[in-house]
């Protein structure tokens, strides 16, 4: 429906897949990375159940964020400081599984939690993006367009940080 400007990179954010993928051209497509093992939108749905939320967890995890603190709680940023474009949430899932086994359950922990994770999300994603743009610009391929696929896209914080990073990049992004 839009009109790709090549070289372009496709973010893939679903509770099955985490990928991101250089296309050329329409028909050279590469994958450059992709989560090492649970895929972004499972590590929303396994934090929700954690948390006692409903399924599909994302859509509840940004509901309760709306509310919550960013900053309450440091959760870890798996492969954020290696220069790949894979990806790690399971390190994240368990910090969480720990969290909620000290703490109460209360409206207030889960609202916090939920932004903080939510948070740490964005800051992965950002940080591999970056980084990855970085390499390829090295590589003399300067990425014009990126698309934001799959259930996770949906995550309006999400979308308004990656919006904001792109547009400051003057990066069309999809």
């Amino acid at each position: 429906n839009n009109e790709i400007i090549y070289p372009h990179l496709v973010l893939l954010l679903t509770g099955g897949h985490t990928q991101i993928y250089l296309m050329k051209t329409s028909k050279e497509v590469l994958l450059l990375g992709e989560s090492v093992d649970d895929a972004i939108g499972e590590a929303f749905d396994k934090t929700a159940k954690l948390l006692g939320l409903n399924y599909p967890g994302g859509a509840e995890i940004e509901k309760m964020a709306k509310e919550g603190d960013e900053n309450s709680f440091e959760l870890p940023k798996p492969l954020i400081n290696e220069k790949s474009f894979n990806f790690s949430f399971s390190g994240i899932k368990t910090h969480i599984n720990l969290l909620t086994k000290k703490n109460n359950l209360n409206n207030f922990f889960i609202k916090n939690l939920s932004a903080s994770f939510q948070k740490t999300i964005t800051d992965i994603i950002t940080s591999k993006l970056i980084k990855g743009l970085d390499i390829l610009n090295q590589k003399n391929i300067a990425v014009q367009s990126i698309s934001i696929v799959g259930g996770v896209a949906n995550n309006n914080y999400i979308r308004k940080k990656l919006k904001d990073l792109f547009d400051q990049k003057k990066i069309k992004l999809y």
